[in-house]
């Protein structure tokens, strides 16, 4: 997936500026808010759902930080995801979700605690720290 970008606002005094996000297969059209007949001057939509404010660090970044941190910032996987969702080989029907649409479901937080507590046990937490720990060795004795 290639993430497109570009800055479609500048606000100086709050030190801001506001980016637009698309992929080759997502498009400013298709990410667009709904019922937003607005236009820019360069006539695409006023506001897309990819919109994103960022906070400019002082001082401000420059070069390929500036790229990094706009990149960073980017909604990667909700992109990727929205590119699975236009994908008709994709089911994105949510049939199983619409089953339970208006039913009120009741579970005891204790049971589901347990259940991710289950995920490891404690012997599988000591082989993982132990063999963290074999490798932060190796690697400080190897160099």
């Amino acid at each position: 997936m290639n993430i497109h970008y570009r800055i479609i606002e500048v606000w100086p005094d709050d030190h801001l500026f506001v980016v637009r996000y698309t992929t080759d297969k997502i498009t400013e059209e298709m990410l667009k808010v709904a019922n937003d007949v607005n236009r820019r001057p360069d006539s695409t939509p006023m506001r897309c759902r990819t919109d994103v404010s960022l906070d400019m660090p002082i001082p401000p970044l420059e070069g390929q930080v500036l790229e990094d941190f706009i990149l960073m910032n980017a909604p990667m996987a909700w992109l990727r995801k929205m590119e699975a969702v236009n994908d008709p080989d994709i089911d994105t029907s949510l049939t199983n979700v619409k089953a339970m649409l208006g039913k009120t479901v009741i579970k005891n937080t204790e049971e589901l605690l347990a259940k991710k507590a289950d995920v490891l046990t404690d012997d599988d937490i000591k082989s993982l720290i132990n063999s963290l720990s074999k490798d932060n060795f190796t690697n400080k004795t190897a160099g």
